[in-house]
């Protein structure tokens, strides 16, 4: 987890979309503190596409849930999180 997190706000432009969206908003990575919260696992490892397809998808109606929560506390989000389930 925590080399994917560095992969976010490293310079490898195919997979720094923190970095790249912290700058779209002319915040400077290197000036920000992060806080990284984890949980998990979510649910077990996938056998089958469908399973992990069914997994993807409760995955991202929590990330929306999550996001809608945190911007109704008066966090600012950086992205939009778009969810089915909504």
């Amino acid at each position: 987890m925590l080399n994917r997190m560095g992969a976010h706000l490293g310079f490898n432009r195919h997979s720094n979309v923190l970095r790249h969206r912290l700058e779209k908003l002319k915040i400077q990575p290197e000036s920000c503190a992060f806080k990284l919260i984890a949980y998990g696992p979510a649910a077990r490892e996938a056998a089958t596409r469908d399973e992990y397809m069914l997994n993807r998808d409760h995955v991202a109606a929590m990330e929306c849930a999550l996001a809608k929560a945190m911007t109704e506390a008066g966090y600012r989000m950086i992205d939009s999180v778009i969810c089915l389930d909504t």
